[in-house]
Parts: C-alpha cells; structure tokens; sequence
C-alpha cells in the first residue's frame, strides 16, 4: 500500500540522453530517472542516489509517495514505478543451464556455498559426538523452511528419512540468528560463507555433520542490457575474490 511520506529530493533536467551523459551523470552521484503522468508529458531528469536509495531502504519502500522538485520544472507528487539494476548477487536454487537462469537473466556462479550446522561455542552440543537424528527435536532458529536457503536444510533431514527440525523461532534475520545460537540455546544452519564472517564475532561453531547441501552463489544480470565499464571492473573484482573462497568455480564470463 502506497504511503506518503514529508520528503522532499531535489532533482534537475536531464539534457544528454546517451549512454556516456547517463555515466556521467552515475560517476557524480546521479541516477537517470523519467517522471511520468505530468500535464506536460514525461520529464526525464538526473536525483542524487543517495537520496533516492533512502527511500527505497526505508520501511515503506518502492511503496513511497514523496516529493520531487525538479529545477525549472516545478513540484510533484510522485512514487517509484520502475528501476533498473545492473546486476545482483543471488543464492540459486540450482546451477544456471548454459549462463542462463531464465530466458531475461544471465547467471554466473562464482562459487558453491556449502551449509554447516552451527552452535554456540558453549552449548550442550558442542561439547558431545552426535548425528543429525539427535538434533531434531532440539530448538532450532531458522528462516522458514519454505524459504530457498533453508530448504536445503529440510531435503537434508528427509533424505535421511527424518522428520524435519522443530523451529522453535523462525526469522530472515542473520544477526538475530547468530546472537542466539552464540548463546548456547539454539541450533541453526547457516552458509560457509555467513560462517567465516561470523563465527569469532558470536562464538559460534561448526558441528561435524556433513549435510551434503550447497548453493550455487552467482551474478546475475540482465540479458539484453550492455554492461557499463565500472560494472565490468566490479563484477572482475568479485570472481577474484572468489577464487579465494571455498567451493570456488571457474568462472565464465556473462
């Protein structure tokens, strides 16, 4: 449901149309937008990002109605209809077929994300040899188990004929997830790579429980969109990380 907000971002007209104005305009902190619905047609203007950002992180979101002062123009009311991104890291249910997720996407995987079941330092379970049947009714924090990464977890448990966890809480958020288990009251399973940034902060710890779950991580991209130089160097930069990381691919280019 839209919402109106008392917010104000000033913007200006935008004259260049090319590619080159547009990362022009990027490299100084603009975003191209185009207003719609006006008396006098479309305007096609240039916002400050960072403005433009904090809407869209705040909780009403892409569902804002705000204020837009263009230069030379005047005031409107206006909302977010469209925005267009230039790539995104993903958690994939399965590999892309040939660089393709779907018939608009491309998708690379940088690297298979292994998941790990993980306690408290200090917890019962830490400190005892166990299986993956001796945890099931322990109380788990998750996200829901319909939820693409945690869906992984409940194939685990059924591959190996057992009924799924008790979830004693269930929430999308990481660092809630991590002060509790890293209390000692609660199970969870969490991605290789959320672990190693983790795991000294909220003293957590991997059992010894081979799950048999990965999650292919990718970029993923817009097919018919010409990737900018900036997002060319960017996306370069992530596949050496990358080839840092555990379960690393090697990479074909998108």
């Amino acid at each position: 449901m839209a919402e109106q907000k008392d917010i104000t971002v000033s913007a200006k007209t935008r004259e260049g149309r090319g590619k080159n104005d547009a990362r022009r305009a990027r490299r100084a902190g603009m975003v191209p937008i185009s207003v719609y619905g006006g008396e006098g047609g479309s305007v096609a203007a240039l916002a400050p990002l960072r403005d433009l950002a904090a809407i869209l992180r705040s909780e009403s979101g892409r569902n804002t109605i705000f204020t837009l002062d263009i230069e030379g123009v005047g005031t409107s009311e206006v909302m977010f209809h469209e925005r267009q991104i230039d790539l995104a890291f993903a958690r994939l249910a399965k590999d892309p077929v040939h660089g393709r997720l779907t018939e608009e996407l491309n998708a690379e995987v940088l690297f298979n994300d292994r998941y790990a079941l993980v306690v408290g330092t200090k917890s019962k379970w830490a400190r005892r040899k166990l299986g993956l049947a001796d945890l099931v009714n322990e109380p788990w924090i998750m996200t829901p188990l319909d939820a693409l990464g945690d869906s992984f977890l409940g194939g685990a448990f059924r591959r190996r004929g057992l009924k799924l966890p008790s979830l004693v809480i269930t929430t999308f958020s990481v660092h809630l997830r991590n002060n509790l288990v890293g209390s000692g009251q609660f199970i969870t399973a969490l991605p290789q790579s959320v672990l190693q940034i983790y795991r000294s902060l909220h003293a957590l710890k991997e059992l010894p429980i081979d799950l048999s779950v990965q999650s292919p991580v990718a970029i993923v991209t817009l097919r018919n969109r010409t990737l900018s130089p900036v997002v060319q160097l960017f996306i370069q930069c992530a596949r050496e990380v990358a080839q840092g990381l555990p379960g690393r691919q090697r990479s074909r280019k998108i």
